[in-house]
């Protein structure tokens, strides 16, 4: 429903299915006969528009309603309405329309239903209130004025329902943060969405849960990896630190172990399928009770149901519900279900593709195999190497203490001393004044096993031909003493970007970066070492991967081979001879390791392979690596 002010303004001349609603309000305690529906449309277009705050509907005449900024009884009052909603700014929402003679003002006010008492007028469209609820105070509507001329503002009723129309004086609101509320009382309409997704609000006020529960909607309802829906959902809403570290546990963790929860909801609801957005609540519900024992079952039912009705699927909440108290009363036998289901049908149990839990069981056993899946559904731990370009490890040390950074030291043999912690406990790790400096980059310590084996001296001419984002590329200056040249190329204009960005804060100044397609090995001279980290199936960082194991197909596996091996082609002209090139990856798969290299020395008879080696999860405790040393022949 589009509103000018001051002027004669039409509801629905045109379609408005156009573009999302807000919602539909419906009269849920019967002032109407027969529980009859009242569509609202609280639906602006917002071009060209300063920024307000959404209208909101009151369709009971709600006392506090005006209390909008803070949240208060605004929020109470609309707990199953609009206190999801979000401002959008800067988007055309409406295909058609515009909203003129706002401007200095963020809401309007009035309740369309406002004292219905006991009489009934199925026949009326809606009222301005000008009537103000208690005492008002700061940020509450505190007078209305009435324009002296007694000019009216008229509106059709949207889709031409039953052509009632609203007539008004115009308002002179004073000041900001003042709301205007219609409502049309008229035929049930539905929204229409594509089959198969869930139609998601916007939000204004929200927490942890409902967070989680609209990055998952997201995630199923426009694709894409679930850490960047959180990302942004994160971005939307400030949370303390505590909250949105809870957001992410929930969301990542009904992700990895989607296939086990979802055996779960069978066996609650007998087999029957369920909604998108059904099933992704009571995944996000199961996941808290059996999951998470620091979540009281009462908090993880009841917040559930809520986290429902806030993002506007009151209708199911009384099932969510029941299921979920189903859930709790028996939740030491599922529990042992669980547990017998992560021996006797591990792929299940463990939320893992049958196909790939097949084929790890056949290579390591299916002891080892228990262990890796074990890991991929373990949070991964953050390391943090220390930037020898900018500070000493002893004086870093002294920062994290002083920032309150609880670390540990890491040793293994392609580590240098004092060169990689564990960080057990810290603060946001970008509000450090260490990582501010560039002291320190965080990795996993098997991304430095492919450096040591290209083992980079300082004076030398280095390529790093896939290099972004930049831990490899970074360390290699560091091993380099930022003496000599090294040459970070990537395909991605937007990662050298962070690959750029990397190298600033960490002071990195003898590399030179470029687009991977620039380089040309007759312009230059060739280098002494080469680097190729090969994009991969990234099977040995399933958990810091979380939706991946979902993504990945066999087939994958044959076509990133070919891939990979393309790439060692391309990259043969740059090493010189007696020159060293290390291939690796971050995959489990021996296609992608081993077999990409014993490919490569079939047709390149000049190199031999020097060393190669891995890092298993089951058996080393980091991100799974796979490297491996080629040396060109001498001239």
């Amino acid at each position: 429903m589009l509103l000018e002010s001051a002027r004669l303004a039409e509801f629905g001349q045109q379609p408005v299915l156009h573009g999302d609603f807000l919602r539909l309000i419906q009269d849920g305690v019967g002032l109407l006969r027969g529980h009859h529906e009242v569509p609202a449309f609280l639906h602006f277009a917002f071009r060209g528009l300063p920024p307000f705050l959404p209208v909101i509907l009151d369709d009971v005449g709600h006392e506090g309603l005006l209390d909008l900024v803070l949240g208060g009884p605004a929020r109470v009052a609309l707990q199953h309405q609009l206190d999801q909603s979000e401002v959008v700014g800067g988007g055309q929402l409406l295909q058609t329309g515009q909203v003129g003679g706002l401007a200095g003002e963020d809401v309007f006010l009035g309740n369309g239903l406002e004292r219905f008492g006991r009489e009934t007028q199925p026949h009326g469209v809606a009222a301005s209130a000008r009537k103000i609820y208690r005492e008002p105070r700061k940020h509450r509507v505190h007078g209305t004025n009435p324009a002296q001329a007694p000019a009216l503002v008229q509106a059709e009723a949207a889709l031409g329902q039953f052509h009632q129309r609203v007539h008004m004086p115009p308002l002179q609101l004073v000041g900001r943060h003042h709301l205007l509320e219609l409502v049309s009382h008229g035929a049930h309409l539905r929204l229409a969405t594509p089959p198969g997704k869930a139609f998601i609000p916007p939000m204004l006020h929200a927490n942890a849960r409902v967070l989680a529960a609209r990055a998952l909607l997201d995630r199923g309802a426009k694709g894409g990896f679930i850490e960047r829906h959180v990302d942004r959902a994160l971005t939307r809403v400030p949370l303390p630190p505590e909250d949105r570290a809870l957001c992410r546990e929930l969301a990542y963790g009904c992700v990895r172990w989607q296939a086990t929860l979802d055996w779960l909801i069978a066996r609650l609801v007998a087999g029957r399928s369920q909604r998108p957005v059904v099933q992704t609540l009571l995944r996000l519900g199961l996941y808290q009770l059996l999951w998470l024992d620091r979540i009281p079952v009462r908090a993880a039912v009841h917040e559930t149901v809520e986290t429902a009705k806030q993002l506007d699927y009151a209708g199911h909440a009384g099932f969510i519900n029941a299921v979920l108290r189903a859930a709790a009363s028996d939740a030491e036998a599922l529990r042992r279900e669980l547990a017998a289901l992560r021996v006797n049908e591990p792929a299940l149990g463990w939320s893992h593709p049958q196909w790939l839990v097949t084929r790890w069981q056949a290579r390591y056993g299916p002891a080892a195999t228990l262990q890796l899946l074990e890991w991929n559904n373990t949070p991964a731990r953050v390391y943090a190497r220390a930037n020898t370009l900018r500070v000493d490890p002893a004086r870093l040390l002294q920062y994290w203490r002083s920032d309150d950074v609880s670390y540990n030291f890491v040793y293994q043999p392609w580590l240098e001393e004092n060169l990689v912690f564990e960080l057990k406990s810290h603060p946001p790790l970008d509000q450090l004044r260490s990582f501010a400096n560039g002291f320190f980059y965080v990795q996993d310590p098997s991304t430095l096993f492919a450096v040591d084996l290209l083992a980079p001296k300082p004076g030398e001419r280095v390529l790093d031909f896939c290099a972004a984002p930049g831990g490899k590329t970074t360390y290699i200056a560091q091993r380099m003493k930022n003496k000599g040249t090294l040459v970070a190329a990537d395909s991605a204009p937007e990662r050298l970007e962070v690959l750029a960005e990397n190298c600033r804060r960490l002071g990195v100044e003898c590399a030179q970066l470029t687009p991977a397609a620039a380089l040309d090995p007759q312009s230059a001279p060739p280098f002494d070492r080469v680097l190729l980290d090969a994009p991969c199936s990234n099977t040995g960082v399933l958990r810091r991967r979380v939706d991946l194991r979902w993504r990945l197909t066999p087939g994958e596996l044959a076509r990133l081979a070919g891939e990979q091996l393309e790439l060692l082609r391309r990259v043969v002209p740059f090493v010189r001879p007696g020159g060293v090139l290390v291939y690796s990856t971050c995959s489990l798969e021996p296609e992608e390791n081993a077999g990409v290299v014993e490919a490569f020395l079939r047709e390149h008879p000049a190199f031999r392979l020097d060393e190669a080696g891995d890092v298993l999860p089951m058996r080393d405790g980091f991100d799974g690596a796979y490297a491996a040393r080629l040396v060109r022949a001498e001239a």
